[in-house]
């Protein structure tokens, strides 16, 4: 068990932290390039100025698209930097996941992230160990 595993005890915390995370970059729109723009809290989403194109908060990560609950996500992701390989019935107890080809999928993502130049992009920051000094 790892002090980050309690930071993340609930969908509502993935969210924050992505959205924290999210904001704290610089962005650039996918439709037209434009790096202005504003956040909205309601929506979860970044606008940008110029087109007026609304990007959320899982856009650019291996979490975009999927369906899964960021909590699932972000323990599994946890789980293969912190423990490695685990089998498919270890992983799934940890994040309640009981479908196996979800679960491969799943860390397969993870695994190619981990290899990836833009794995602090693809998994959002959580491939970095927090500073002790952040409370947050």
């Amino acid at each position: 068990r790892d002090f980050e595993w309690d930071r993340f005890a609930a969908e509502e915390d993935c969210e924050v932290y992505l959205i924290q995370w999210a904001r704290s970059r610089e962005r650039r729109c996918p439709r037209c390039g434009q790096s202005r723009g504003d956040w909205i809290g309601s929506r979860g989403c970044w606008e940008c100025r110029g087109c007026k194109s609304q990007i959320g908060m899982r856009w650019g990560t291996i979490v975009q698209g999927s369906r899964l609950p960021l909590l699932a996500w972000f323990r599994a992701i946890l789980l293969q930097i912190h423990f490695g390989e685990l089998s498919t019935d270890q992983l799934s107890h940890r994040i309640g996941i009981t479908r196996v080809a979800t679960l491969r999928k799943l860390v397969s993502s993870i695994r190619e992230a981990l290899k990836s130049p833009n794995s602090d992009v693809l998994l959002a920051g959580l491939n970095r160990r927090p500073n002790p000094q952040d409370s947050s």
